[in-house]
């Protein structure tokens, strides 16, 4: 590896509690998530599934100066968090003490990119906290905020629906806590002359929407992904198509594989 190089940031306490909110949330789809710092956009994602084949999959994009006060750059700089319910737990630990919060991105060249072996940071004199990357073997460096942008074209989508969020929480209020029932299940089904889509499990069916997708299906996919599901004011609008679902809200964007069930 090249010289260790540093970058100076600061962190207001707002933007501290969107960081540990967009962290608690990934928590929820991996133990480890990527961030990608660039000197237009922060990319921050976890995602289950080994290669090219993705089970579930999320992201969140910040423009790095609207995120940070931090000094000008030119690298694209990647931080692995290992866990990232512990990180985002320190981090609220460190918001507590309502002072400003300082720190410090250090990085090196490894090939052809920029891995973050530690980033500090601290609340004036108070606490510090260092997070210790994590192995840059393990990182698919091709994903970006361009790919994950273009990636996520809802245009193609067989049909789409809103879903609200008392429905939602009424969703995570029925599931099952058995461990290996750990399936939902998406309907699209007639009734009176009308298609309306519904999600539950086998003791359960909610419907949640009419929709003039004119055709019966019925997909399954793991609950513990779609309970991750970020609301966007009083609904989020559901993507579906073949064999995934799709949610984009503002700047968060999620991937959900599915499967037909017959």
């Amino acid at each position: 590896m090249a010289k260790v190089q540093e970058l100076s940031f600061s962190i207001s306490a707002e933007n501290l509690n969107n960081l540990i909110i967009t962290l608690r949330d990934l928590s929820g789809i991996d133990e480890k998530s990527i961030f990608k710092f660039d000197p237009k956009n922060t990319l921050i994602y976890s995602k289950v599934g080994e290669g090219n084949s993705i089970n579930a999959f999320k992201s969140f994009i910040y423009n790095t100066h609207e995120l940070f006060n931090i000094e000008d750059f030119e690298e694209t700089i990647n931080f692995i968090s290992s866990d990232t319910k512990e990180m985002f737990r320190k981090l609220q630990i460190l918001s507590s003490f309502e002072s400003e919060v300082t720190g410090k991105i250090y990085y090196d060249k490894l090939g052809d990119d920029y891995y973050t072996e530690k980033i500090t940071m601290k609340s004036d004199s108070k606490l510090k906290l260092n997070f210790i990357g994590g192995d840059p073997l393990s990182l698919n460096s091709k994903i970006s905020a361009d790919i994950v942008k273009r990636t996520m074209n809802v245009e193609d989508s067989n049909f789409s629906f809103d879903l609200k969020v008392d429905d939602f929480k009424n969703i995570k209020r029925l599931a099952s806590n058995d461990a290996e029932s750990d399936i939902f299940y998406l309907n699209n089904t007639k009734k009176d002359d009308k298609f309306f889509v519904s999600i539950g499990e086998s003791g359960w069916d909610l419907v949640v929407s009419e929709v003039e997708y004119e055709t019966n299906i019925t997909l399954s996919f793991p609950k513990k992904y779609f309970k991750s599901i970020t609301m966007n004011g009083d609904s989020s609008k559901i993507y579906v198509f073949d064999n995934k679902l799709m949610i984009s809200n503002g700047n968060s964007d999620m991937l959900i594989s599915t499967e037909l069930s017959v």
